[in-house]
């Protein structure tokens, strides 16, 4: 997860900054400052996420008029994956 986040050499920093405070505070200090860091994350995320679902957005949105007569099309981001991956689906 760590080198997901940060990338292989920032996620060995944090690891050892990890051990380094189990030796100083013992694992079981640590794991629950984790824990909770955890659970206040997710807590947070799952707040962020119903605020984001009560947002209503609008169906047109004012332009200037040299750009009034282009249309945009929507599309999936997963769409342009391909895109992202050099190389055709």
């Amino acid at each position: 997860m760590l080198t997901q986040t940060h990338g292989e050499r920032d996620a060995a920093r944090v690891f050892a900054k990890i051990v380094a405070a189990i030796v100083e505070h013992g694992e079981g200090a640590v794991t629950a400052a984790l824990a909770s860091v955890l659970q206040s994350e997710r807590a947070a995320l799952h707040a962020l996420r119903a605020q984001i679902a009560t947002i209503t957005l609008p169906e047109r949105v004012a332009v200037p008029e040299p750009l009034a007569g282009y249309e945009v099309e929507a599309s999936k981001a997963s769409d342009d994956d391909f895109l992202l991956e050099g190389s055709l689906p």
